[in-house]
């Protein structure tokens, strides 16, 4: 009985993590690599934009909220530990692209700014 279990628990664990990670961006966006150097202005620049932008739906420390605290249709993830599975290359696609409450922010931010952002969540490891 254990053992099935064990098996449920892993079973479950798998599929919430496939959910979590099916958006993922294209291969050769994923391998894109930062433009910007993660200086202290770029990490601050993001900071600032990531606040403006992202934080009502994401919350300001970017570990996400949930549907309730933000009305949309899902929990928002948490960006500092999606970091460990997704390349700044993929959170840059995303957050060009968009994709369901997700908005496109290709015509709301320059793109030297987006890759700000991605230095910022990545400061927040």
């Amino acid at each position: 009985m254990r053992q099935v279990f064990i098996a449920l628990i892993f079973l479950f664990s798998m599929i919430d993590s496939a959910s979590a990670h099916s958006w993922m961006a294209p291969e050769s966006e994923a391998n894109r690599k930062n433009p910007n150097p993660a200086s202290e202005e770029s990490i601050k620049k993001g900071q600032d934009l990531f606040t403006l932008n992202c934080r009502d739906c994401h919350g300001l420390s970017a570990k996400g909220l949930s549907k309730n605290e933000t009305g949309l249709s899902k929990d928002t993830p948490d960006l500092p530990k999606r970091l460990k599975t997704h390349s700044d290359g993929d959170f840059h696609w995303k957050i060009i692209h968009g994709k369901g409450d997700m908005p496109s922010f290709k015509d709301e931010i320059p793109e030297r700014e987006i890759w700000d952002i991605v230095n910022y969540i990545n400061s927040l490891k």
